[in-house]
């Protein structure tokens, strides 16, 4: 709303004065930081969908190497942005984040987090399956020598008498 006063004159009687007067609208931005859950270094290459209150997708924005996207222009009102992709090496963060614009030239920053894609353990050189057929198999053959070497002595002893 223009609040400034603006003078005129009324020099004869039933004179119409035309003035034009021009509101600005209300305006303000997003600035989202993307960064490594761990690390807190910036990830580049996001990208987002910022959605209007109707939920409708008004702007796809991308982080750059710096880990930073933005989008200017956003009249007063409630939005919502949401990532749509994100590099291979990272599980992309899937909550929908909103936030409103409620005066002239406002800022909404936005710091979100990936975390990065964990390989899985596999237990080293031997892994557990391997290594418990191996201790398996060897109380097996264990067991059949000290039975093998019993049933030898036992036999020898009855050769003897």
């Amino acid at each position: 709303m223009d609040t400034k006063e603006h003078e005129f004159k009324v020099t004869e009687n039933n004179q119409v004065i035309e003035k034009e007067i021009e509101n600005k609208r209300i305006e303000g931005k997003l600035i989202i930081y993307k960064k490594d859950k761990d690390t807190k270094k910036p990830i580049e290459g996001v990208t987002f969908q910022v959605l209007n209150e109707a939920k409708e997708v008004i702007a796809t924005i991308t982080t750059d190497k710096d880990g930073i996207a933005r989008q200017g222009e956003l009249l007063k009102g409630k939005y919502y942005f949401k990532e749509i992709e994100a590099p291979e090496e990272y599980i992309m963060n899937t909550k929908e984040f909103s936030f409103e614009i409620k005066k002239d030239m406002q800022t909404e920053e936005v710091t979100v987090f990936n975390e990065h894609k964990k390989l899985p353990v596999t237990g080293g050189f031997i892994g557990t399956n391997t290594l418990i057929v191996i201790i398996v198999s060897v109380v097996v053959i264990a067991g059949y020598v000290v039975v093998k070497l019993v049933l030898n002595r036992k036999n020898e002893g009855h050769d003897n008498n």
